[in-house]
Parts: C-alpha cells; sequence; structure tokens
C-alpha cells in the first residue's frame, strides 16, 4: 500500500531558497538511496527494494537532473541508480535513453568522457555513455554517433573489449 509514503512531500522537506545547502541535502539523500539500492542491495527487504525502484523508476527526470549538479557525489549516485533501473525496469530503461539523447546529456558526457582533465569525471561520464548505448544495432543513440563520429571510429567502438 501506499501509507505514510505516497502523502509525503519533497518540496516541504527541501531547505529555503539561496542557503546553498540544497546540494548538501541532495548528496546526503542521494548517498543513503544509493546505500539500500545498489551497495548494499542484498540487505534491502524485496518489499522495500520493489517499492522504491518503482518510485525511482516513476522520477528518472530527477535523476536525469541530478547529473548536472557541480556536487560529484551527487552526480555518481544518480549515475548508479540510474544503472540499477535499467537493469530492474527495462521499460524505464528505454525513456532514460530517449530522455539523455533529447536533452543532450548523451552528448554532454560523451565530451567530457574524451575530453575532461579529471580521469574520476572520464571514467563517469564513460559509464553513463555506455550505460546509455545498449539499444539495439539502429537505436537513436548509435545512429547519432555514426553521424558525428568519423566514418572508421563506428566499426572500432565494435570491437570487444579484450
Amino acid at each position: 500500500g501506499g501509507g505514510a509514503a505516497g502523502s509525503w512531500n519533497v518540496a516541504a522537506a527541501a531547505p529555503p531558497a539561496g542557503t546553498g545547502s540544497g546540494d548538501l541535502l541532495l548528496m546526503a539523500v542521494s548517498e543513503v538511496v544509493e546505500g539500500v539500492l545498489c551497495s548494499c542491495y542484498d540487505t534491502t527487504a524485496p518489499a522495500h527494494f520493489e517499492c522504491l525502484i518503482g518510485a525511482l523508476g516513476e522520477g528518472y527526470g530527477a535523476l536525469m537532473e541530478m547529473l548536472r549538479s557541480p556536487c560529484a557525489v551527487v552526480v555518481e549516485n544518480a549515475a548508479l541508480l540510474l544503472q540499477m533501473i535499467g537493469r530492474q525496469r527495462p521499460d524505464v530503461a528505454a525513456n532514460v535513453r530517449a530522455a539523455a539523447l533529447s536533452s543532450a546529456t548523451l552528448l554532454r558526457h560523451l565530451y567530457l568522457g574524451i575530453f575532461s582533465p579529471s580521469d574520476s569525471q572520464r571514467f563517469l561520464s564513460r559509464f553513463l555513455v555506455g550505460t546509455w548505448m545498449t539499444g539495439g544495432r539502429e537505436c537513436d543513440e548509435k545512429r547519432l554517433l555514426a553521424r558525428i563520429l568519423p566514418h572508421g571510429f563506428m566499426p572500432y567502438l565494435a570491437v570487444p573489449a579484450l
């Protein structure tokens, strides 16, 4: 059942605008949710796991927005949660891939995955791009890459990793 969780309001829990505590709160909440659903998922009761994955699946847009945060921990947690949603809810994964493509988040992370001066940012962006490139051979994401990358690069990407 919905219980108290159905009546919970995110806006009521948000800090006042302009206080600078929004990123800190987002980091703390994302750490807890990531721990419950990803790092320590085997200790989470199946009913609670399904309830949380379902809620995150419905609100995946908030996770997409978290990818724009200046806080690396928030971005990393959002990436892990999006990956978990993709594994548990394939129907939502298609919507996430479409949102990443239509909002240019895919292109932003493709760029960061290649050119970012930070090793950790390159790793995280490559992880995200890999997560979003799981569609079939003719998916929109791969067709876009085929249009923007040099012709010989696509067969190179098709070679399995050693």
